[in-house]
């Protein structure tokens, strides 16, 4: 008996390394594009960010000073952090910009961009061309910086806000189960008292105006929820955003409306 016991085990080790083993040199394989990129080249986009594609994208860095990316998964195996070259320069200049003043304590995440060659990009129905980025939501915690919810990566997409931008204590990811499993969850994994913090989120975007006006480009549009323009506005960044006439979409159908108060889209002219 204990001899067959024994065998089993053996068995089951055998099984795991190999299962270990087969799983890294799957990762390696799905990320070697991004592990050996070069940045070179003139970028080409074509077509629109709905039905467009990407010549020579550019790769955003992994990891900087004060940003990075928010998912090694959408980063590494689903090619989603390539841009066009002019827009790689002016992310990279506002992050460079806000890291010098007095937001360098903030960590400023971006999200997905597009693939190395465009198309079609998983979950989303846009960034086809190399001209649109998702960026997080800065966020805080009694008046401080707060990145704990920053690091749930993909999961990021299932928190929730009201219209004044606190965050809610359920996550609607497990709604299909029941409320009450949403709310237990909710309350044992967000914390209370984080809301957005507009005046980080401003100062973001008026680095990135200022960047790309120097780059020969400019923002085409920012894509926030709604209810948020008005807190955005009131604070001191979001008062110069309004004087350099930055457009914020005015109207989105509900279900786009909600899906952008964690997190706000910025489509790029070249």
């Amino acid at each position: 008996m204990k001899l067959l016991l024994r065998k089993f085990l053996n068995l089951v080790k055998y099984f795991s390394i190999t299962s270990c083993i087969i799983i890294i040199i799957s990762i390696g394989f799905l990320s070697f594009r991004e592990l050996f990129h070069t940045n070179k080249g003139q970028s080409v986009s074509h077509g629109t960010r709905f039905n467009g594609t990407l010549e020579r994208g550019w790769l955003l860095p992994y990891r900087g000073e004060n940003y990075g990316s928010f998912s090694g998964i959408s980063y590494y195996l689903m090619d989603n952090a390539y841009v066009h070259n002019s827009v790689y320069r002016s992310v990279l200049e506002s992050y460079q910009s806000l890291n010098s003043t007095i937001n360098s304590e903030c960590l400023y995440y971006y999200m997905e961009c597009s693939d190395h060659s465009g198309g079609n990009l998983y979950l989303h129905r846009s960034h086809e061309n190399g001209l649109s980025i998702d960026f997080m939501i800065p966020k805080q915690k009694e008046g401080k910086p707060y990145t704990y919810l920053d690091q749930w990566g993909l999961f990021h997409y299932f928190l929730e806000t009201d219209n004044y931008g606190n965050y809610k204590q359920n996550y609607s990811l497990l709604n299909f189960l029941s409320p009450s499993v949403s709310k237990f969850i909710g309350r044992l994994f967000i914390p209370k008292n984080v809301t957005n913090d507009f005046e980080k989120l401003a100062d973001h975007i008026l680095a990135l105006d200022i960047a790309c006006n120097k780059n020969g480009i400019s923002i085409k549009q920012v894509i926030i929820k709604i209810e948020f323009k008005e807190k955005l506005f009131s604070t001191p960044s979001g008062r110069k955003l309004l004087s350099r006439g930055v457009y914020f979409a005015n109207k989105l159908p509900s279900e786009v409306n909600e899906m952008h108060d964690e997190h706000y889209h910025i489509d790029f002219n070249i």
